[in-house]
């Protein structure tokens, strides 16, 4: 490349990273300028390092055919934006591009170049040809272009109306082409398909632009953690305040975790997070320590030569970023370069040099070769509890949970029946508390419980479904004991054989159920003659293939959704086992869901049309029974008087 000392006479800009991704653009200004012409061309690389510059451009001059003998003047020149962009602006002629602006420059592209000869040589040059967007050295400001817009909007018929004081003028969009951030575009398009890839049940992310964040809410439930708290109310995303160094997860818990163009900046100051020359080591460390074995970790950031730019950002040498997750293997590497070119695939050891990319890295904590817990496994066993306005009772209900103690991974999953009281709040917080095992999810808008049922229910992840009403405890053992029932039965059900009624303190119960059964199997005789069963109380263990073979809960039952849903399987044959010497409390007495929907006189409206629904599934003499009720006698009275059972009783 010949360069000259400063530049000449007529000085036309281009942008490195232009003509490195557009060389026809400088292969037009090749055959259009020589060495004998009083011009200079300035490859303009705002904020890059000059050490590395040339061999930057070399390629783009080869490509362009340029091999330096006989050329252009060429001058390159690496400076901060903040002090090239005025200089240039103010001190050279034109600007050689196809979209980008400089101040107020004309610009030229590869197909005007004889305009941009005529400039320098200081003709007139012919005005562009259509269509009016081509740019060209007539190009007007943008300013000048409002003005002129403006003036032509208030002289059509219906424009004159638009006053000064309602201006609102923006000068920065009329561009021939999209410009964008090249690191944050294709970071962000990566991680989104590589989460869709997985599909994880729950994504959590620190940190990252909340913009992806919010559009992988499309995908899964998200979690978002940042120093600077996000108030906003959308489906599917939960946000807590906190730190990259602290994070508020247990070891080794998160199944899905990602963390974009964030630890660059830790330990900077920028963002008001103190001082730390280690901030951004540890702060990986603290990533690395809360990924799940099996789960994976999506982590970006500015790769390079590695040095501090305080106090933007710290630029990371690729292979120290993988030394630092040690613990973790790489499953994928993917780069844009320092021209803004994506590539999947690569090797992270070639792109030590760049001045300035970004690094994403695909990494996975292998599986522990021991059996995984029930904070990181998948879990076999679900509890489903679903909640609306229950935040009297919420707590207690999900510490009765957590204190169960199985020999298979387990999860809470929690939905919110958009309440209005302070549920939300409480759910949340048990939810930061423990990430590992609560999910919580949020209707749009309030379903009814049988909706809710199924939604949390679809979105668990277990094969084996706990039913927990959010007013219910679940003793010490209690789940256990319906799961080695449920093993050793074979059955698709299970359920405690004793039902404790109690108001305030459930070691003081005021009546109880002795639940109906024979030889340990509670039938669909026992449903239609007591309401001493598990369709009455709800809260039992099944199996989700139980639940899909009769279509999940009837939706719109209103309160009855639990004893529609026992009825439905009870018919399809699906028998409950009755695990002897177990109870749980069951709450009453407060203004619960069925004690609400009992005064509006909905409940046996709900269960006569469950039942009409469901009887081509039913025996004959269901059928009969059914048939010949009156209509005047409710659902209730007919199970407790014995004009539903079978006819030998």
């Amino acid at each position: 490349m010949a360069a000259a000392e400063g530049p000449r006479s007529f000085v036309t800009v281009a942008y490195v990273s232009e003509i490195v991704e557009t060389p026809s653009l400088l292969a037009a200004y090749a055959d259009a300028f020589g060495p004998e012409d009083d011009a200079t061309l300035v490859l303009y690389a705002p904020e890059g390092d000059p050490a590395t510059l040339a061999g930057i451009i070399e390629p783009a001059l080869a490509a362009a055919g340029i091999d330096g003998d006989g050329g252009p003047d060429l001058l390159a020149l690496a400076v901060p934006a903040a002090e090239g962009d005025p200089t240039l602006g103010d001190s050279a002629h034109a600007l050689l591009t196809r979209g980008r602006t400089l101040g107020d420059l004309p610009r030229f592209d590869e197909t005007r170049i004889e305009a941009l000869r005529a400039l320098a040589r200081g003709e007139q040059p012919a005005p562009a040809p259509a269509p009016v967007h081509v740019i060209g050295p007539a190009a007007l400001t943008d300013q000048e272009r409002f003005d002129r817009d403006l003036a032509a909007y208030r002289a059509m018929p219906g424009g004159e109306d638009v006053r000064d004081e309602d201006l609102f003028p923006q000068l920065g969009d009329w561009r021939e082409t999209h410009e964008l951030d090249s690191h944050y575009f294709h970071q962000d398009v990566w991680a989104a398909n590589r989460v869709a890839e997985a599909r994880p049940a729950r994504h959590v992310d620190i940190g990252s632009r909340i913009d992806v964040v919010g559009f992988l809410t499309a995908i899964t439930e998200v979690v978002f953690v940042d120093i600077r708290p996000l108030h906003v109310d959308i489906e599917r995303l939960t946000t807590m305040a906190g730190s990259i160094l602290d994070l508020p997860f247990a070891d080794q818990s998160l199944e899905s975790v990602s963390s974009l163009h964030v630890v660059e900046h830790i330990g900077l100051g920028r963002y008001g997070d103190p001082l730390d020359p280690e901030g951004s080591r540890k702060a990986m460390a603290e990533l690395q320590r809360v990924v799940a074995p099996g789960g994976h970790l999506l982590f970006s950031g500015p790769i390079g030569r590695p040095r501090v730019q305080f106090n933007a950002h710290r630029i990371h040498d690729p292979v120290d970023i993988l030394e630092r997750f040690n613990q973790l293997e790489l499953i994928e590497f993917s780069v844009v370069d320092d021209f803004g070119r994506f590539s999947r695939h690569r090797d992270p050891a070639e792109f030590r040099e760049l001045t300035y990319g970004c690094g994403m890295f695909l990494l996975r904590r292998p599986e522990a070769p021991a059996r995984a817990t029930a904070a990181t496994a998948r879990p076999e066993v679900s509890f489903v509890i679903p909640a609306y306005n229950c935040e009297a009772t919420i707590s207690a209900t999900l510490r009765s949970v957590l204190d169960q103690r199985l020999d298979v991974p387990y999860e809470v999953v929690v939905c919110d029946d958009a309440s209005t009281d302070r549920t939300r709040e409480i759910l949340a917080r048990f939810a930061a508390e423990r990430p590992d095992v609560v999910r919580v999810m949020r209707n749009p808008f309030n379903r009814g419980g049988g909706a809710t049922r199924n939604v949390a229910i679809t979105a668990a992840r277990g094969d084996l479904i706990r039913m927990v009403d959010s007013d219910n405890l679940v003793p010490p053992g209690a789940a256990a004991a319906e799961l080695r029932e449920l093993r050793r039965t074979g059955l698709d059900a299970a359920s405690v054989e004793e039902v404790r009624f109690f108001t305030d303190d459930p070691e003081k119960p005021t009546h109880s159920w002795h639940l109906a059964h024979r030889d340990g199997r509670s039938g669909l005789e026992h449903v239609l003659t007591t309401s001493k069963v598990p369709a009455s109380h709800g809260n039992y263990l099944f199996t989700r293939r139980l639940w899909e073979a009769v279509g999940g809960y009837d939706e719109g039952r209103g309160a009855m959704d639990a004893w529609t849903f026992g009825m439905k399987h009870a018919m399809r044959g699906f028998d409950v086992a009755i695990v002897e010497g177990t109870h749980y409390p069951h709450r009453y007495g407060h203004d619960s869901y069925w004690t609400r929907e009992d005064r509006a006189n909905t409940n046996d409206a709900h269960a006569r049309a469950a039942l009409s629904a469901q009887l081509e599934h039913a025996p004959a003499w269901v059928r009969e029974r059914f048939a010949a009720l009156p209509d005047d006698v409710k659902i209730a009275d007919a199970i407790e008087s014995g004009m539903l059972a079978p006819k030998d009783e």
